[in-house]
C-alpha cells in the first residue's frame, strides 16, 4: 500500500514537516493506525519492547528512503517516520495491557465504562460540529469549468448556473450579507444546466466556489459518469475530510454526436433540511440522492481514498457507531452495578444522539444512527454474557482439577 507508484515526479525532496498539507490531521491519524497492528503482533509474538518499536522505526525509515528514491509520485516527510513509530509503541502498549481491556476486574470495567461514555459523547459531538459548513470572512470566487491541478478539464458545456438562487457568472462575489447567509441556511443549493462531454477519470470541476487563498468552499463536478458535490466543513478546516456526494450514470457514456439543446442536463448539489444533496435531471426524469448530516458519519473524516457518499453510507454509519458503543456496553456488563450501568449508557446515548445535534444546531440522528447504536448494545451484552460463561466454565474445571476439589 505504501509502495505504489502514482501518477508524479520520480523522487521527492524529503521535507521536515509535521503537519503536511491540507489533510495534515487525517494524515497523522492514519499513519498511527497503520503501525498499530505491526507493533501488537510483535509483541504479541515475543519481541521484546524496545526491539518492537526500533523496527517499527526501521521499517517506517526504509519505506520512507524509498518514496523519496525509488517509487514513484510518493512523497515523504519526518512527520510519517514520527507517527508511524507512534503507532508501533502504540501497539505494544495495547499488547502489553490487553487484559485490561478484554479481561477488566469489576472496578477496573466502571472506570473503563465512565472513560467510555465520556469519549463517545465527545465523538459525537465532534461529528457534529465537524460536518458544519464553514464559510470564510473574506470575498469569495465563482467559476464555470474551474482549471484545478490535480482535477481534469470538464469537457461538457456550462450553460447557465446560479448558488443558493443567485446568478452564478464566474468572478467576485464580493461579501454580500445576503448571499453569505443563504449559504449557511437549512437549504442551499448550486446548480447548473450542461450539455455533457465525456466521462471523466478524475474529478472535473463544473462550478466551483473559492475564497482567496484558494481554498475550495463548494465543488459540483463530473467523476467518471458520476455526479459529485463537495462542501467546506469545519472538518476540512480542522485539516481532515471534507464530506462529498457522488450520483451514479448521470452522464453518457460518451460525448453526444451533434449537441442539440436536448441534450441538456441539470444538475445540482447542495444542503437540504440538515441533509447533503446530489440532484440531476434529464428527458428521463429526475433523480436524487440524499444523505443526513447525522452524528453518525464522523467515520467520514478520516477515509484516506476519493469516497462519495452512497446507497451504503448508512451500513457505514452503522457499523461505526456499534462499534463506538459495543465495548462500553461490554464493560458496563462486568462492572456490577446494574443502575448505574443504566443511567451511564442511557445518558451517553441521549447526550450524543440528541443533545449534541441540538446544542451545537446540527442534523438529528437517523434511523441508521439509532439501529447502530442498538446492534452494538446487542453485541456488546452477548459478548459479556458468553465471557461470564466460559469464566464460570473454566473456574469450574479448575475447581475439579484441584486436589482439594478431588478429595
Amino acid at each position: 500500500m505504501t509502495l505504489t507508484p502514482q501518477p508524479g515526479p520520480s523522487t521527492y525532496t524529503p521535507s521536515l514537516c509535521i503537519l503536511c498539507g491540507d489533510a495534515a490531521v487525517q494524515d497523522i491519524l492514519l499513519n498511527v493506525i497503520l503501525f498499530v497492528p505491526f507493533g501488537l503482533g510483535m509483541r504479541l509474538a515475543g519481541f521484546g519492547r524496545r526491539r518492537a518499536i526500533v523496527i517499527a522505526a526501521c521499517t517506517t525509515i526504509t519505506v520512507e528512503l524509498l518514496q523519496m528514491h525509488i517509487i514513484a509520485g510518493r512523497d515523504s516527510s519526518l512527520g510519517d517516520v514520527i507517527t508511524n513509530t507512534l503507532g508501533g509503541a502504540l501497539g505494544v502498549s495495547l499488547a502489553d495491557s490487553w487484559r485490561l481491556w478484554v479481561l477488566p476486574t469489576a472496578r477496573q470495567a466502571r472506570r473503563l465504562m465512565w472513560g467510555g461514555a465520556v469519549i463517545w459523547v465527545g465523538v459525537l459531538a465532534a461529528s457534529v460540529w465537524g460536518l458544519q459548513r464553514a464559510l470564510p470572512p473574506t470575498t469569495m470566487w465563482g467559476q464555470w469549468e474551474p482549471e484545478l491541478l490535480h482535477f481534469d478539464r470538464f469537457s461538457g458545456t456550462v450553460l447557465n448556473a446560479n448558488a443558493a438562487g443567485f446568478p452564478f457568472p464566474p468572478g467576485a462575489f464580493g461579501s454580500d450579507s445576503t448571499f453569505r447567509h443563504r449559504l449557511v441556511s437549512d437549504s442551499v443549493l448550486v446548480r447548473a444546466s450542461v450539455i455533457p462531454g465525456s466521462p471523466t477519470q478524475r474529478v472535473a470541476p463544473i462550478l466551483g466556489i473559492y475564497d482567496w487563498q484558494k481554498t475550495q468552499i463548494f465543488l459540483l463536478g463530473q467523476r467518471g459518469r458520476a455526479l459529485q458535490f463537495s462542501m467546506r466543513t469545519n472538518a476540512g478546516r480542522s485539516l481532515l475530510r471534507d464530506p462529498v456526494i457522488e450520483l451514479d450514470d448521470v452522464f453518457p457514456v460518451a460525448a453526444p454526436v451533434g449537441v442539440e439543446r436536448r441534450d441538456t442536463v441539470r444538475v445540482a448539489g447542495g444542503v437540504v433540511a440538515g441533509s447533503l444533496v446530489v440532484q440531476a435531471s434529464d428527458v428521463h426524469g429526475v433523480r436524487e440522492r440524499r444523505v443526513p448530516l447525522s452524528p453518525g458519519l464522523g467515520w467520514s473524516f478520516f477515509i484516506p481514498w476519493g469516497y462519495a457518499f452512497g446507497a451504503e453510507t448508512p451500513f457505514l454509519s452503522m457499523l461505526w457507531l456499534g462499534g463506538l458503543f459495543f465495548p462500553l456496553v461490554y464493560w458496563s456488563s462486568r462492572s456490577g452495578r446494574r443502575d448505574e450501568r443504566f443511567a451511564i449508557l442511557c445518558g451517553a446515548v441521549v447526550l450524543g444522539l440528541v443533545a449534541s445535534p441540538l446544542v451545537l444546531h446540527g442534523t438529528a440522528a437517523s434511523w441508521s444512527d439509532w439501529f447502530g447504536v442498538a446492534a452494538g448494545a446487542a453485541v456488546g451484552m452477548g459478548v459479556a454474557a458468553l465471557g461470564e460463561r466460559a469464566g464460570a466454565r473454566w473456574r469450574a474445571l479448575r475447581l475439579i482439577s484441584s486436589p482439594d476439589g478431588a478429595a
